[in-house]
Parts: structure tokens; sequence; C-alpha cells
């Protein structure tokens, strides 16, 4: 016969596991650096909501790391720029969290600048993709992050949007935008507890960088996944990564203007 004291501890575990469950919300799920993510935090037992365009896809990656973690898994079908189902997408994602939600954004779109300025319909996409998109979809979750009072946030930004060059100051823009919003979106969310991480990233061995010619200086996707986790349970507000891009960037940054358009970079 089991003892009071054996039922007792076994509750006692259960209620503390319980305690412990924490949902991670992937958007931008199909990404090679969210795979990497989600079999991390499978790893650490969190459940996995995984959310993106190419649900065949997502559904995929989702049974996979169901299978190698034996860790609860969902998806849910949403395309970034339709922003009027936001608030739907908050309402199922509410419907599937067990214990505390966290967000990872991995979205993201970089043509070519010579592509973006042949086709306005570019232009437009990869600015609705990269900034409004993925504005809306945070605000959306703002009052149930209110309500909930703590939480992690993270989202990938680039290097690229801490200075505009010539060989890609559209796709720049639009992440120096979300860094923007970023800095007073991480201000109000403080004030509740919900902690946000923005990750600057520098050229990750991806198909977004395929052709960059920075092969010998690209973060893998497993590093990078590993990184945003460690600066999100640190707490950091901006970090970038690799490390050396922070002192790149200040370099870059303090070129004055007439000196740095001779580059063309």
């Amino acid at each position: 016969m089991v003892s009071l004291l054996r039922i007792c501890q076994i509750a006692w575990k259960l209620i503390n596991m319980n305690k412990n469950i924490e949902t991670w919300l992937i958007l931008g799920a199909s990404s090679t650096i969210s795979r990497e993510f989600a079999l991390q935090m499978a790893e650490q037992n969190n459940k996995i909501i995984f959310a993106g365009r190419d649900l065949k896809n997502i559904e995929k990656i989702s049974n996979d790391i169901k299978i190698r973690h034996n860790t609860e898994t969902e998806e849910i079908e949403i395309d970034i720029i339709s922003i009027q189902n936001h608030k739907q997408l908050v309402q199922q994602c509410v419907n599937k969290v067990s214990g505390r939600l966290n967000i990872f954004v991995a979205i993201g779109t970089m043509p070519s600048q010579k592509n973006i300025l042949n086709s306005d319909a570019l232009a437009s996409k990869v600015i609705n993709t990269n900034f409004t998109g993925v504005v809306n979809i945070l605000l959306a979750f703002m009052p149930f992050f209110k309500s909930q009072k703590s939480g992690n946030i993270i989202v990938l930004g680039s290097v690229a949007g801490d200075r505009g060059r010539l060989s890609n100051y559209i796709y720049g823009s639009s992440k120096s935008g979300i860094h923007t919003f970023l800095q007073g979106f991480r201000t109000e969310m403080g004030k509740i507890g919900v902690n946000v991480t923005n990750i600057k990233l520098g050229p990750v061995d991806t198909r977004m960088s395929y052709g960059a010619g920075f092969d010998k200086i690209m973060a893998t996707p497993s590093a990078t996944a590993a990184a945003c986790i460690s600066a999100s349970k640190n707490k950091k507000g901006i970090v970038y990564f690799p490390w050396f891009w922070k002192y790149i960037m200040i370099v870059i940054r303090i070129i004055p203007e007439k000196l740095f358009n001779k580059f063309s970079l």
C-alpha cells in the first residue's frame, strides 16, 4: 500500500511540474533558426506552438520534434501580413497554452535590393512582413501579457538595421523600424514583468544569407538559437550575435556619411 507520505510527495511533484510548464509560440516557424530554437526548447520539456504560412511544413517539423523529445506541440496557420487575423491568432494560441506563454519571433524576408527596386509589390511585402506585421502581432498579444504579468519575448533583428547601406537599405530600414519599436515596447512590457529581447543578428548560415559573401563569419542556426535562449534567460534587452558585430557596427555607425557613401556597401 502506498503511504500517505508517498502520495503527498507525488502530488507535490505534480504541482511543481505544472508551475514550471512553459509554452513557446514560434512565429515564423519554418525557418532554420526556428527549428533549432524549438529543438532546444523541447529538450527542456517546453510545449511548442508553431505558427507560420506553410502549414504542411510546420506540421512536419512539429511531428519530428514531438517524436524526438516526447513533448507537446501544436500548429497554427498564419500569414503575418494578414493583420486582420492577428487577434484570431491570439485567441487560438491562448486556447493552446500550458503554463506561461512566451514568444519567439523569427519573421523576415530579404530579397535583393535590385529585385525590390524593380517591384513595388516586393518593396511593400518586405516592409509589411518585417515591420508592420511583426509590430501588429506583438501589440495584439499585449493585453494577454498584461494579464499574465510575466513571460519572455524574443525578436530577431539584424545588424542591417543599424545603418542604411546602398546594398540593402529597404530591408535594413524595416529592421531599423523594428529595433526602434522594441525599445519602447521593451520599456512598456518591462513594467509588467515581461522581458523583451532584441537579437541583432549578423549573417547566419540559412537560405536568406546564401550568396551574401559572409561564409567565413556566418553563425550556425544552432549556435544562434542557443544565444537567443541564453540572452532571454539572462533578461538581456539588446544582444548582437555573434558578439563581434557589436563592435563592427559601432565603427560603421560613426563613419561620416560622405566617407561612408564612397564605400558603396
